[in-house]
């Protein structure tokens, strides 16, 4: 399965309690509630192996606002493509947990320009 993970350059997300995390979500309108839930609620079981990311374009949408994903890609994250075996996966309609360490980096692309690039 392919996933899509928005990455620093330490791996981390920018959902892991960096600088950055904190600058990116500063004044943000982002809704946890909604459009971006729980793993809990979406049945993904908790585990510090999980890594989350999204199954298409359709989803990394769904979760952050274009002005949101401007912001992040300009405090440097990127957006990796994994190859994930199924068996390592957990999807739903809103997101994709994986386990990272057992997945296979395929690319590195430009949050951006994937977006735009329909």
């Amino acid at each position: 399965m392919k996933v899509y993970r928005i990455e620093n350059s330490s791996g981390l997300g920018p959902y892991q309690g960096s600088d950055d995390y904190r600058e990116a979500w500063a004044n943000s309108n982002h809704n946890h509630q909604e459009n971006t839930p729980k793993p809990s609620l979406e049945g993904i079981p908790f585990s510090y192996e999980l890594f989350f990311g999204f199954r298409d374009k359709q989803q990394i949408k769904g979760w952050f606002t274009p002005e949101e994903l401007i912001k992040i890609s300009k405090l440097g994250f990127t957006l990796n493509l994994y190859e994930a075996h199924i068996s390592n996966t957990h999807s739903t309609k809103t997101q994709v947990a994986f386990r990272v360490k057992l997945a296979t980096k395929l690319e590195t692309l430009d949050i951006i320009e994937f977006i735009n690039n329909d």
